[in-house]
């Protein structure tokens, strides 16, 4: 029965040790503040603008209200309000902000197949049923 409870006492230790090593920030999630020198393009916000889509590892400066703040969107997050990244006052309202994976980083997470292979084009139906064979239209011309 002892190594049962020794052992059951160095699980939970081991469990709360790397759970506390493990902690994900705001700014592992939505990225940092960045000098607007850095920034890769610049947009406006205006009363027309209903969403905003950057590019993961992108830096972007935003005008809105009289405002300049820079951000680099190098975090994990997918989605979020930007009004948790802009400065107090900036923004007069709620813009859901998009980040999409940049051209050449792939999407979070592993691209495996049902079959088990990593980037396989094919998905799992192609290769148990044939594309069928296309052949050109039969046309009757008039004349």
């Amino acid at each position: 029965m002892k190594p049962l409870v020794q052992a059951l006492v160095g699980l939970a230790l081991s469990a709360a040790s790397l759970a506390a090593a493990a902690t994900v920030t705001e700014s592992d999630m939505l990225g940092s503040p960045a000098q607007a020198s850095a920034a890769q393009r610049t947009i406006v916000i205006d009363q027309k603008t209903r969403w905003i889509t950057v590019e993961r590892g992108e830096v972007v400066t935003f005008k809105a209200n009289g405002r300049d703040f820079a951000w680099a969107f190098n975090g994990m997050g997918s989605s979020f309000d930007l009004n948790r990244i802009a400065p107090a006052g900036a923004l007069d309202r709620a813009l859901k902000n998009q980040v999409t994976p940049g051209p050449r980083q792939p999407a979070p997470g592993p691209a495996v197949s049902r079959l088990g292979r990593v980037g396989s084009k094919r998905g799992f139906f192609s290769r148990r049923f044939p594309a069928p064979v296309t052949r050109p239209l039969m046309t009757q011309s008039r004349a």
